[in-house]
């Protein structure tokens, strides 16, 4: 069976194979260009604030006031809610669940399917 590969993905990977080797190949290299948009601090009021309790009337936090409310406080400059999302994820794994069961995520506007 054969996989649709584009011809130069095709080539840095022949190129990091005749450098590295295989294990240099398969093991995923440091991306200096993609910077944590959290780091520790910010990462640890994020799950304060998704662990506290929903604001009233609410059963749950949604993720969109929970970013800009990071933004606010001045932990960063701004916040996408699926980056929030995904870091809880990744901070949490496994626990799914309960993060669903913490933060909510934005309603569909438009008919648009933000999940």
């Amino acid at each position: 069976m054969t996989e649709r590969t584009n011809s130069g993905t095709a080539f840095r990977i022949k190129r990091r194979y005749a450098g590295d080797g295989l294990a240099g190949t398969l093991k995923d290299r440091f991306q200096a260009h993609r910077r944590r948009k959290l780091d520790d601090r910010a990462e640890a009021h994020l799950t304060a604030l998704a662990c506290s309790p929903a604001p009233e009337g609410h059963e749950h936090r949604n993720m969109c006031p929970l970013a800009d409310r990071m933004a606010e406080l001045g932990v960063v400059e701004s916040l996408s809610y699926e980056a929030g999302r995904h870091q809880l994820a990744l901070r949490y794994p496994g626990r799914q669940k309960q993060i669903r069961s913490i933060v909510s995520l934005p309603d569909r506007q438009d008919g648009e399917d933000l999940r």
